[in-house]
């Protein structure tokens, strides 16, 4: 005979901010933020009417250059860490913003300092193009 467990059913109510979030966040960031279950998530994105960001979309998005130049830390991404992984701008959050006074790298928030410290961590060398000439 098969048996049957009753499924704990538990209904989330949605956070009142969730759709917001949600459009610019992928599935696992929705869930790590707020603790739920990847169903959970899925339904409120449902109620919402929200799609959420595939890892595709969140690392296709290349930051735009700074339209005053290019920085000590953007040469730093372009010409290292980059090698070695995603690296886009973001804002205090670690969300993409092509235009974001930080990095985000691995999931860390990063300043320009932090950026640039951790190039020369991994043997960039700041004044390379200097010699090369």
């Amino acid at each position: 005979m098969k048996r049957i467990y009753p499924h704990r059913v538990r209904n989330s109510p949605m956070p009142r901010l969730f759709a917001q979030i949600a459009k610019d966040s992928t599935l696992k960031e929705l869930r790590l933020q707020f603790g739920k279950s990847g169903d959970v998530i899925k339904r409120w994105c449902r109620e919402a009417g929200v799609e959420p960001l595939t890892r595709h979309q969140l690392f296709a998005r290349e930051p735009a250059r700074r339209v005053g130049g290019y920085s000590l830390a953007d040469r730093a991404v372009d010409e290292c860490l980059r090698r070695y992984g995603p690296v886009f701008r973001c804002d205090v959050r670690g969300k993409p913003l092509s235009d974001g006074f930080f990095w985000n790298r691995g999931g860390r928030v990063l300043t320009d300092d932090d950026v640039i410290e951790r190039a020369e961590g991994l043997g960039w060398d700041r004044n390379a193009w200097r010699r090369a000439a």
